[in-house]
């Protein structure tokens, strides 16, 4: 379903490390000193091995038995009032969030971080369908906001330095209007009381 071209991780390295001198020596930067605090934290936790072990197997033993899972969680969901649904793919996956919502009068909504909704393309496909997605995570915004895919699952404009996302705000944050500021405006008034 997704409409999406191919992403080609070789010709895309190749050119965020052509693309400057400072984009590539400040993603390192970052992700050495990611690295370096994850080491860290293993290194303070004795049973660190033992532990990803554990979790290993926990991993396997839950993906090897997922069919059973997800019925429990659906009968135990059902039971505490949900209504759970089952989508076959993405196509099927979009149209009953489509329906939800069409159902429901949304034609604005806040999203959060979901890989699921990353990999069924369902944010182009509702706003073609004249919904409104904001995302609510930074990363995840500031991508938005450049028209472009989030570029790591866990830091999703990790490509950016600190010049790029200001060009970005500045070009798109006032193309927002003037109500959508006043917003800004508040929040910012807000989170300093």
């Amino acid at each position: 379903m997704s409409t999406r071209t191919r992403v080609d991780p070789a010709a895309n390295a190749q050119l965020f490390i052509l693309q400057d001198q400072v984009h590539e020596p400040m993603h390192d930067r970052f992700l050495w000193a990611t690295m370096m605090r994850r080491n860290g934290e293993a290194a303070a936790i004795p049973e660190w091995e033992e532990l990803r072990g554990i979790a290993s197997k926990i991993k396997e033993h839950t993906l090897t038995h997922l069919d059973r899972y997800l019925e429990e969680f659906e009968a135990n969901a059902t039971k505490r009032g949900a209504h759970v649904h089952w989508a076959l793919d993405a196509a099927e996956h979009n149209s009953i969030v489509h329906t939800i919502l069409h159902d429901h009068g949304v034609k604005e909504l806040i999203k959060s971080k979901s890989m699921l909704q990353e990999e069924c393309a369902m944010t182009p496909f509702l706003e073609k369908r004249g919904i409104t997605v904001i995302e609510s995570d930074l990363g995840e915004r500031i991508q938005q906001l450049d028209g472009q895919p989030p570029s790591h699952i866990v830091f999703p404009a990790i490509h950016k330095t600190r010049r790029d996302v200001a060009d970005v705000f500045a070009r798109t944050l006032v193309l927002l209007g003037h109500k959508r500021l006043r917003l800004l405006d508040i929040a910012a008034q807000s989170a300093s009381m």
